[in-house]
């Protein structure tokens, strides 16, 4: 009996947490002098479990982080990968539901970063496939 009211707060509690929207601005982070930084979003446990517990129809991504830079394994759980400037080759690791069913990818993308910059992933996504791309925070704000 006790085990099922657990089970049951459990749920309670996570429903809870899948009533927030995934917003991938929640990481507000400052340039960094000598390195790039680049922000994704839903790559830690709470917002994976939102993700899931989140029923909607259409197509959405729900994570969207970079998993390695030039082979490079990135740790797991870190929505903010900090580089040196330079010219990578990064795999994108994509995650995107298309109605009920989810769609995990990864993507290679060569970019060119630089210093003091922030940039923001972002996905325009064409059915299954998730096409990235970065956006970078001081040309937005000149906008």
């Amino acid at each position: 009996m006790k085990s099922m009211a657990l089970v049951v707060s459990v749920c309670i509690w996570l429903g809870g947490c899948a009533a927030k929207q995934i917003s991938n601005e929640a990481a507000a982070v400052n340039a960094e002098p000598g390195r790039a930084l680049i922000v994704g979003f839903g790559s830690t446990a709470v917002e994976n479990a939102r993700a899931a517990l989140e029923p909607s129809e259409g197509t959405r991504v729900s994570s969207l982080f970079v998993a390695k830079a030039n082979q490079q394994k990135i740790a797991f759980g870190q929505n903010v990968t900090r580089l040196t400037p330079g010219s990578y080759e990064l795999t994108v690791a994509c995650g995107l539901y298309v109605d009920y069913r989810y769609f995990p990818q990864d993507v290679l993308m060569q970019v060119e970063l630089r210093d003091g910059h922030v940039y923001h992933l972002r996905a325009d996504p064409q059915g299954r496939r998730c096409q990235p791309y970065l956006e970078d925070a001081a040309d937005t704000k000149r906008r």
